[in-house]
C-alpha cells in the first residue's frame, strides 16, 4: 500500500521549486541588464567614451585606471574624478560641477530630508534606463549610516541615491547628460568593485576637527572617517 503524501513534503517541494525559479529569474535579469548596459556603452563610445579615454590618458594612468575615487565636495558643488595607476598613485582625471543641489551641509538621516549623504561609499550599479538619462548608484545607507541609525532608533533612512544626468535632484548628485555619459563609461570600464565615492561637506584634510562643534552626536566621527580616508587616498589634496 502506498504511503500517504505528507502536506509538508508537498510544501517543501513547492518552496524548493519557487527558489530555483526565483534564482533563474535573477540570472536572466542580470544578463538582460548587462546586455542593456553594454548597448548603452556602444552607443556613447565614439563621443563620450573617446573624450573620457583621452582625459584619463592625459592625466597619467593607462585606460582604464586600476581604480577610481570620486570625490564630491558639497561646498564647492563639484565632483572630482581620481584615477589610480598600477602603483596606486592617484591622478586627477577631470571634475564635474553639480548641475543641481538639495538640502544643506550635513549627513543624510532619513527619507525625505532632501540631504545628499556624506561618507565613504561603494558604487553598486549602473542604470542605463534612468529617467535622468544615465545614473550610477551610491551605496547609501552604508554600514556606518545603519549603525548610527540603530543607536538612535531611526528607521526609514531613505535610499536610491545616484549620480545622474539632468539637473533635478532630491538628495542625488546631478552632473548633466554629457558628463554622466563620460563617468558612466569610465566606471563601466574600471569596474564597480574598483570604484568608491567620498561625499564630504568640504575639504576636511587640513581641518582640526576637535575644535569644531557638531549638531549631530556622531558627526565628528563621520568627519574623522572622511578625513582619514582622504589623507590616505588623496595625500596631495590641497585645502
Amino acid at each position: 500500500m502506498a504511503k500517504p503524501i505528507r502536506i509538508k513534503n508537498i510544501a517543501a517541494g513547492i518552496l524548493a521549486a519557487m527558489t530555483i525559479l526565483t534564482a533563474a529569474w535573477v540570472v536572466i535579469d542580470k544578463r538582460k541588464h548587462s546586455i542593456i548596459v553594454n548597448e548603452k556603452i556602444d552607443e556613447i563610445e565614439l563621443d563620450s567614451g573617446a573624450r573620457i579615454q583621452k582625459k584619463v590618458e592625459m592625466s597619467g594612468p593607462n585606460f582604464p585606471p586600476k581604480k577610481l575615487l570620486l570625490y564630491a565636495d558639497k561646498t564647492k558643488r563639484l565632483l572630482t574624478v581620481y584615477g589610480y595607476d598600477k602603483n596606486d598613485k592617484p591622478a586627477e582625471i577631470t571634475s564635474y560641477p553639480f548641475t543641481g543641489f538639495s538640502g544643506k551641509l550635513g549627513p543624510k538621516q532619513k527619507e525625505g530630508d532632501l540631504q545628499i549623504p556624506e561618507g565613504i561609499y561603494d558604487i553598486t550599479a549602473l542604470n542605463p534606463q534612468s529617467k535622468f538619462h544615465l545614473s550610477i548608484r551610491i551605496e547609501y545607507p552604508n554600514a556606518f549610516d545603519k549603525r548610527m541609525a540603530a543607536k538612535e532608533n531611526r528607521t526609514n533612512l531613505g535610499g536610491d541615491i545616484y549620480i545622474h544626468g539632468g539637473s533635478a535632484t532630491i538628495g542625488c548628485i546631478p552632473l548633466g547628460n554629457d558628463n554622466i555619459e563620460e563617468l558612466f563609461y569610465l566606471v563601466k570600464a574600471t569596474g564597480l568593485r574598483n570604484t568608491d565615492i567620498v561625499i564630504t561637506p568640504k575639504n576636511l584634510a587640513g581641518i582640526d576637527l576637535d575644535s569644531q562643534t557638531y549638531p549631530i552626536a556622531w558627526q565628528k566621527q563621520l568627519y574623522k572617517n572622511i578625513q582619514t580616508f582622504t589623507r590616505e587616498n588623496l595625500p596631495n589634496l590641497s585645502n
